[in-house]
């Protein structure tokens, strides 16, 4: 029988010398005469240490075969490095859920029973650093919303000095693009993932800034001192968005994403304005076709006008236009109000409007002759038309009625 005491002492050591998770995989790569690799549940790569024997160029993230990742328990595979296979032991660092991986590459040897037992005595001990290490990344976390949220609302006293605390060079001019998202199938938003955002931000856009504020991501990007002394057109600043976002999607398949942009102010300290107007954009993202899920403000027409009105004056404004619509849609459970969103949004168009509407032409010819009974007015009035459609964006923004099925 084996006897743990000699391990548990080893480990009890190496845990009060906070060696952390680079100091366990050490000792363990020491011990087994084995490359080890630490990751986060992405793979992102904690900890590698490799034997001076076999050199494995280390790497930022690990594709973890799906047949690991199901398994919940040990499991054997194949895995890619710089191009190369390699069989490879993984066990899963968990306690009622998946905190990351301990990966150990194979020899020609075999693990005898008492190494893969120190292996597994390792990974237990490495649950209590990734837990540790999540709550640090936690508070960090919070602490970075909290400054976030005082840049934008100009709380924060001092904020370039502060700024430089996070590795945030905040005299420069910055593009405010607001994220949000949803995970397919599951509902759940952008927070489980979100240090998965800022890695990936951090890696192509150095000194990016990331605070959450409810269920959004707002990030910071900043421009090349070049470009925002020179100012260097709309575009090179939109480019730098429509990149970042575009990178997200890419990364983040499993999530559908939507993001506003606001208007490039050239001024830290119009940040919160900039940050107001993304808001706005992200709100009719959802709603208006402009370049897939990104819409910038100044893309937005008409409705930009509204963007400083009082919010009881826009909605004094939706009721005297679509008041009727509404009640008549709440007292007969009726779906008027969707029906000319969506007739609005195809330009007027029965063929597209039906066809997104899955009904006859027929059906909707009744609903559109039901609407000008309601409003007391005709549709093709140019000036009739315009109110609608503007009550309509506003309803969309104010979240007066839902835009979406």
């Amino acid at each position: 029988m084996t006897d743990y005491t000699d391990w548990v002492k080893l480990i009890a050591r190496a845990q009060a010398d906070k060696c952390g998770l680079v100091g366990l995989s050490r000792i363990l790569m020491e011990r087994i005469g084995q490359t080890v690799l630490v990751t986060d549940k992405r793979g992102q790569v904690l900890a590698w240490q490799a034997t001076p024997n076999n050199p494995v160029s280390p790497e930022e993230k690990i594709h973890i075969p799906n047949s690991v990742l199901k398994s919940g328990e040990m499991a054997e595979g194949i895995i890619t490095i710089g191009g190369r296979k390699f069989p490879f032991y993984c066990w899963p660092i968990s306690f009622k859920k998946i905190w990351g991986y301990l990966l150990v590459l194979k020899g020609d040897e075999t693990f005898s029973a008492e190494k893969l037992g120190f292996i597994e005595c390792v990974a237990s001990a490495m649950l209590v650093d990734l837990s540790k290490n999540q709550e640090l990344g936690e508070l960090k976390q919070h602490l970075r919303d909290e400054f976030i949220h005082n840049i934008l609302f100009n709380n924060a006293e001092n904020i370039f000095a502060a700024g430089k605390t996070w590795g945030w060079d905040l005299s420069q001019d910055h593009v405010v693009l607001i994220l949000e998202g949803i995970k397919r199938g599951q509902g759940r938003g952008l927070h489980e993932v979100r240090s998965w955002i800022e890695a990936i931000l951090n890696t192509r856009y150095p000194g990016v800034a990331c605070g959450m504020l409810g269920n959004s991501l707002i990030v910071l990007l900043p421009l090349r001192h070049q470009l925002s002394e020179n100012r260097l057109g709309v575009s090179k600043w939109k480019g730098l968005a429509l990149n970042a976002f575009e990178q997200l999607q890419k990364e983040l398949s499993e999530f559908e994403l939507w993001g506003g942009v606001g208007n490039m102010h050239w001024n830290t300290s119009s940040l919160y304005r900039s940050f107001q107007e993304a808001k706005v954009a992200l709100q009719l993202g959802r709603y208006v076709d402009k370049r897939g899920n990104l819409v910038f403000f100044d893309e937005l027409g008409a409705i930009r006008l509204f963007y400083n009105q009082r919010e009881q004056d826009l909605k004094d404004f939706f009721e005297e236009v679509l008041g009727p619509v509404r009640l008549y849609d709440e007292q007969n459970e009726a779906d008027l109000l969707y029906t000319l969103w969506v007739y609005s949004t195809c330009g007027g168009k029965v063929v597209d409007t039906t066809a997104k509407l899955h009904i006859h032409a027929n059906t909707l010819r009744y609903r559109l002759r039901n609407i000008e009974e309601l409003l007391g007015a005709k549709l093709e009035d140019p000036e009739v038309y315009f109110n609608v459609y503007a009550a309509l964006k506003v309803g969309v923004m104010l979240g007066l009625f839902a835009g979406t099925k």
